[in-house]
């Protein structure tokens, strides 16, 4: 019997490399301040560095008119766990509806996100409602 030709070396598939993620930093940056006891509040340190610069909290439809604005905080020192949570629906000078989440450990800048931008501020609230019942359970 003649000897089998010897198979071709396969060429190096390259090496595959995962897509490196970038996260925004925050850092210095504080929670949003509540003007007072008016129920006004103003957006998040972080939005100025973002495509809804210059936006207001959009206030709610219900009678009392408060914004829909939340800050919600996770502290278990069993579990030495000290984190926060921002939500906010924003609405841009040029009319769009944003929602915008940052989040991160008490005393750090956090990381942040902004979803939209909505032309309807009902599809921002949405989001907002969804994201606050997955965060509180309620």
């Amino acid at each position: 019997k003649a000897a089998a030709p010897a198979k071709a070396a396969k060429a190096a598939a390259p090496a595959k490399v995962a897509p490196k993620k970038q996260k925004v930093g925050l850092g210095g940056l504080s929670a949003p301040a509540w003007a007072g006891g008016s129920g006004a509040c103003s957006a998040d340190d972080g939005v100025a560095s973002t495509e809804a610069a210059g936006a207001r909290v959009v206030t709610s439809d219900a009678p009392s008119g408060s914004p829909l604005s939340a800050n919600l905080n996770h502290i278990d020192p069993s579990k030495n766990t000290d984190k926060y949570y921002v939500l906010q629906v924003l609405e841009a000078p040029t009319g769009a509806f944003y929602l915008y989440t940052r989040w991160g450990r008490t005393g750090t800048g956090g990381q942040s996100k902004l979803e939209g931008p909505h032309q309807e501020a009902e599809q921002a609230v949405q989001a907002f409602e969804k994201t606050y019942k997955a965060k509180t359970g309620t």
